[in-house]
């Protein structure tokens, strides 16, 4: 049986109001231990769905699924959001070897980034459960998409809020300080390892292309 939280009402309106959080201040009751997918239930025992869970985060649950069965297989359900992720950037044609592949709740995969850097994969987990199954991720990303390595730039301090270590580290294969892509007929020199966010803005694409 999944570990369980039980909202207050408040929270489940937020829920039914289609925020993907809840806060804290509206749980009401814990079964679960900290980086858990846990079952969400409401003041009055209502399935509300699937969550991740923190237990130092003020965000206590990022929803992952609505209510379902009572069993949920959570690396299956994020190995096809992956795929339809990734299945999507592919259609936009965006004419880079750099994108950002994985956008966390705009996915589907709340506290989880994944941007493509050519040969090489870069990772964020924001949440203790994300984190918990970054090894399981980085399996997915290597079948799907055979980078020569996957980088896990966990630095950002929104982890220090999860009480995660905030580090860099390789988890697939080999990344080297820096690589090159291109973008809209333009080279650029990225840094993996330091560079800001996981390396290139890549909302400022089109920004980009206006000032060459």
């Amino acid at each position: 049986m999944l570990p369980q939280v039980v909202i207050n009402s408040r929270g489940e309106e937020r829920l039914r109001g289609g925020h993907p959080w809840i806060y804290r201040a509206d749980v009401a009751d814990i079964c679960a231990q900290a980086g858990d997918v846990v079952r969400v239930r409401g003041p009055r025992g209502r399935d509300l769905g699937h969550a991740l869970y923190s237990d130092r985060s003020q965000i206590a649950l990022r929803m992952l699924a609505g209510a379902t069965a009572d069993t949920l297989d959570a690396d299956a359900l994020i190995r096809s959001r992956i795929e339809a992720a990734i299945a999507f950037r592919q259609s936009l044609a965006i004419d880079a070897t750099a994108c950002r592949l994985v956008h966390g709740e705009a996915d589907l995969l709340p506290s989880l980034i994944v941007d493509r850097y050519g040969e090489y994969v870069v990772v964020q987990a924001l949440s203790q459960a994300m984190d918990r199954r970054l090894g399981a991720v980085a399996a997915i990303l290597a079948d799907l998409l055979h980078p020569r390595g996957v980088l896990a730039r966990n630095d950002p301090r929104v982890r220090a809020l999860e009480g995660l270590d905030r580090r860099v580290d390789v988890i697939a294969g080999e990344v080297p300080d820096a690589g090159r892509v291109q973008e809209i007929g333009i080279e650029y020199d990225v840094d993996l390892r330091r560079g800001q966010k996981t390396g290139l803005l890549f909302d400022q694409r089109q920004n980009r292309a206006a000032a060459a």
